[in-house]
């Protein structure tokens, strides 16, 4: 975590600018510098997707048919249980392919799943 110098004010702390305040260092915006997609665009790409499944639903069952779900998009590809949630909701996070996001919250006994870390400002 940056700390301040020592007798730092507040008001003589850069902030920077509004205008690019969300753009990321040097400018690119999810793009390589040769206009490619860069690898957050891949949809294999594995990622931690976190997934609370509905009241009453059967957790091994669920969590078979988001195997089924994934391998259908993705063949050879299988889910990873990377922890299990049992007391603030039911739940699971599972390490699969960002492409498979839609397929998962698209099972039965899925109430929500949505990528850890990621937060759409709109």
């Amino acid at each position: 975590v940056p700390q301040s110098a020592p007798g730092a004010t507040a008001s003589s702390l850069s902030a920077g600018d509004a205008d690019t305040a969300l753009t990321p260092k040097g400018g690119q915006s999810g793009e390589g510098a040769s206009g490619a997609p860069s690898r957050d665009d891949d949809p294999a790409r594995l990622v931690v997707i976190v997934v609370h499944l509905q009241e009453g639903a059967d957790r091994e069952a669920t969590l078979a048919s988001i195997n089924e779900a994934v391998a259908g998009i993705f063949p050879g590809a299988s889910v990873t249980v990377e922890r299990e949630y049992r007391n603030v909701f039911q739940g699971y996070a599972l390490r699969a392919p960002a492409g498979s996001l839609d397929a998962i919250r698209a099972v039965s006994g899925v109430k929500l799943a949505a990528i850890e870390g990621e937060m759409r400002v709109q």
